[in-house]
């Protein structure tokens, strides 16, 4: 069984198929589909669409491109979220210092720091987007590891190879998705390399982040057997150990997941 531990199909991109594609993993892969949040309403999606499907659960957070916008209800919300047994994990959340337009860094840390706290609290394992800030988030995780005892993913990770050991020493995996496909990925193989074996995941990351042959079309959780190809291709192993290694991972870090 594959596990894609981070789609979207609460996106726009998905507006008239997504319970089709989620009903689809019931017939073939990927086995399960963790979709996940981005703020309060596609969180909301997320959670009813798991409820909806056997082989679909859900991570639900606020993005740090909303990270102005948390409110004492919205993490009230997503409190009374993980207590559903489809709900996996708190997220996304993280540091995303790329766009200008983003809120104030600052004000992402306060944000990522109350999701921090609240997953914490639950016992539930974090979700967490990096964006051109690597070095602040080993620097804001290293200060707040009381709050990751349940241990994170940062998903479709883009760090370095050295800074794969920093996360590991503090409970973090790792997922990898369509990027390490892409013909320019030329620093891919010697970091996925790199990743524990007990550490690594994979993921989609859809409607983004294409996989190679499928480039420039809409990204679909069943696109994840091309990244799982070429995991396999660059750590010299079959796709289905492969599989078995990334599926044990994902119960590793989200044990609600029933596998």
């Amino acid at each position: 069984m594959l596990i894609d531990v981070h789609a979207h199909l609460s996106d726009k991109a998905f507006i008239s198929d997504a319970d089709e594609i989620a009903e689809k993993t019931v017939f073939c892969e990927p086995g399960i589909i963790i979709d996940t949040g981005a703020d309060r309403e596609s969180s909301e999606n997320c959670y009813s669409r798991a409820q909806r499907y056997e082989k679909v659960y859900c991570v639900v957070g606020i993005h740090p491109e909303y990270a102005d916008k948390v409110t004492t209800d919205d993490l009230k919300r997503i409190e009374e979220m993980w207590r559903s047994e489809k709900t996996v994990g708190i997220g996304e959340t993280g540091l995303d210092y790329h766009y200008a337009e983003n809120p104030d860094r600052e004000t992402q840390k306060k944000a990522f720091g109350e999701m921090l706290e609240l997953a914490d609290g639950l016992g539930a394992p974090t979700v967490i987007h990096v964006r051109d800030a690597h070095g602040d988030t080993v620097k804001f995780l290293k200060e707040n590891k009381n709050l990751i005892r349940s241990g994170f993913l940062i998903h479709c990770y883009s760090g370095s190879k050295e800074l794969i050991e920093e996360y590991a020493k503090l409970g973090g995996y790792f997922s990898y998705g369509g990027a390490v496909t892409f013909r320019n990925a030329k620093d891919k193989p010697e970091i996925i390399k790199a990743t524990p074996r007990d550490r690594i995941m994979l993921e989609t990351d859809c409607p983004y982040m294409t996989p190679e042959p499928m480039r420039g079309k809409r990204n679909e959780p069943s696109n994840i057997k091309y990244t799982a190809a070429k995991v396999a291709e660059i750590l010299g192993i079959s796709i289905e150990e492969t599989e078995v290694i990334t599926t044990r991972n994902a119960k590793s870090l989200f044990p609600k997941l029933k596998i």
